[in-house]
């Protein structure tokens, strides 16, 4: 599979911008090693490279900034750019306390919060910092009370919208099964 993907990677569509940060999380999920694809090969340096003092990729854009921070964390690399991104994700935080794909999002989605969230957390930031807590907050609302999910705009309940609230919970080291965060049925 390493080899597959570096030959992928690597070859005429050579992973660039924020598919870097795709590359990293899903080459993890798939137990590549994405900071050793090759000796000529490091997706951890290559994101690191498209930093640009402040943010990572388009700065009319937070969720390229989220999947580069969660990609360093999920790589297992200790980058000393994750806190200054987190001062950028942090600051397209939307009014409703939730997060949004653009900047200038002025409302927020439970996709993106959750992984703000998990990117915040993995940055250093604890359940108790304000962003991160006004967006638990956003994430508590959205959730269903009748099945435990938690309602997309887009999609209502359903598994991945959850599954990014889940993630960002157990990133902050919220137990998922906190009464908090569960409902009356369970």
């Amino acid at each position: 599979v390493q080899d597959f993907y570096v030959a992928d990677w690597t070859g005429a569509f050579p992973l660039e911008g924020t598919s870097i940060s795709r590359g990293l999380l899903t080459g993890r999920a798939a137990g590549i090693q994405t900071a050793k694809l090759s000796s000529s090969e490091n997706l951890v340096a290559k994101l690191a490279r498209e930093f640009d003092g402040e943010q990572i990729g388009s700065d009319a854009l937070v969720n390229d900034d989220i999947f580069a921070v969660l990609g360093i964390d999920r790589a297992g690399a200790v980058s000393a750019i994750s806190p200054l991104v987190a001062s950028f994700i942090r600051a397209a935080q939307a009014p409703d306390g939730g997060w949004g794909f653009g900047t200038s999002a002025s409302s927020g989605d439970v996709d993106m919060t959750g992984a703000a969230v998990a990117s915040l957390c993995a940055a250093g930031a604890t359940p108790d910092d304000a962003a991160v807590a006004t967006g638990l907050d956003f994430l508590e609302a959205a959730q269903n009370q009748s099945n435990g999910g938690f309602d997309s705009a887009f999609l209502g309940s359903n598994a991945d919208s959850t599954a990014w609230v889940v993630d960002g919970l157990r990133r902050c080291g919220i137990d998922p099964q906190d009464p908090r965060w569960t409902t009356p049925g369970g």
